[in-house]
């Protein structure tokens, strides 16, 4: 478990499983999901799945660098205790947002954490 003042967002590309944990909520990632992580929160990660995950992280560094406020804190342990039910977040700040469509009906997927879903591979005519 670690906090830094970069903020970070996390773009999933393969597999489902794999979670990202904030200030206690634990978020489940799967292709498609876009997981922001604020500044300076504790935060972890983790895959219990027997799948292999693949995500592309972005920080805000250049601009924390420009700053000079880069910040980095270890917490006093490995994972942190989630003491929040997954998707509190979103019922709490992600009341509109909506799914991005992929132009097909699907079975109602229920969201953890502020995230969006996009399709995983584009559409060809």
């Amino acid at each position: 478990m670690h906090r830094h003042s970069q903020s970070a967002l996390r773009f999933i590309l393969l597999g489902t499983g794999a979670y990202t944990a904030v200030d206690g909520e634990k978020v489940t990632m799967s292709v498609g999901d876009f997981v922001i992580t604020p500044s300076w929160t504790f935060h972890d990660h983790g895959n219990p799945s027997e799948e292999p995950m693949v995500w592309m992280d972005g920080l805000d560094v250049p601009l924390v660098e420009l700053l000079d406020a880069q910040f980095m804190e270890k917490g006093s342990q490995e994972l942190q205790h989630t003491h929040q039910t997954e998707g509190d977040n979103l019922a709490q700040f992600g009341n509109t947002m909506k799914p991005v469509s992929t132009g097909r009906r699907a079975a109602p997927r229920r969201f953890s954490g502020i995230r969006t879903s996009v399709p995983a591979k584009p559409s060809r005519p």
